[in-house]
């Protein structure tokens, strides 16, 4: 995913050669689904996925049921973003008018971290607003997911629990271990346990479990 000629607004890419792969570096608050374009990879061998849980969900789904319209054969990495919730892109612009009272296209960076939503503007100063403060720009259908940590991914990523500067990395199956562990013999990354860290795996496990408590059931009604 990189940030289209929309400022803020992002657009799902197919990634060939290294040096482009840092074009897609950043947050991006605003939602795009990457699999929209799944469909463009079937002329390579071997494709990794990079997306939030529901996405995840989706892939495993289509390994079990497949349309025959999606090739879920050559996908041979699933890498999971942790994610709350998303924002549609008219929602970004909308949160940044109307809570920070200012124009989006003076903001270089949004975060979210304690709690806050937090942007950084041109001018150098930053901005922050409560978290529940923006719930309501989320999408609708984010409140009925109860994954945080995206399950179904082979390798799970994202801040949650780890220091400044660090990123939080769950390994669920041997594909997964194998392709983290390869890469700290590498010396492409350093790795501590999350055990060992703050605010850690507590933190971690505490907001996973709140997502799951306040996820709101699907109440199917027969017409």
């Amino acid at each position: 995913m990189k940030h289209s000629e929309e400022l803020w607004k992002p657009e799902p890419v197919i990634i060939e050669d290294l040096k482009d792969l840092y074009k897609t570096s950043g947050t991006k608050y605003a939602n795009a689904s990457t699999l929209k374009i799944i469909d463009k990879t079937k002329k390579y061998e071997n494709v990794a996925v990079v997306g939030v849980p529901c996405m995840m969900n989706a892939l495993e789904k289509g390994t079990w049921f497949p349309s025959g319209q999606i090739p879920f054969k050559n996908i041979k990495y699933r890498i999971g973003l942790f994610c709350m919730e998303s924002f549609p892109y008219q929602g970004v612009l909308n949160l940044i008018s109307e809570q920070f009272k200012t124009d989006f296209k003076k903001v270089t960076k949004m975060d979210i971290s304690g709690g806050k939503f937090i942007i950084y503007l041109d001018s150098g100063e930053d901005l922050k607003v409560p978290l529940n403060d923006v719930k309501s720009y989320a999408r609708h259908n984010c409140h009925y997911c109860e994954d945080l940590t995206a399950d179904y991914a082979d390798i799970s990523i994202g801040s949650i629990g780890s220091p400044s500067g660090w990123s939080t990395v769950i390994t669920r199956n041997k594909k997964g271990e194998k392709i983290y562990q390869e890469a700290i013999m590498a010396g492409l990354i350093e790795s501590k346990s999350l055990k060992d860290v703050k605010p850690g795996q507590p933190l971690l496990e505490r907001i996973a479990g709140i997502k799951r408590k306040n996820c709101k059931p699907i109440n199917l009604k027969k017409e």
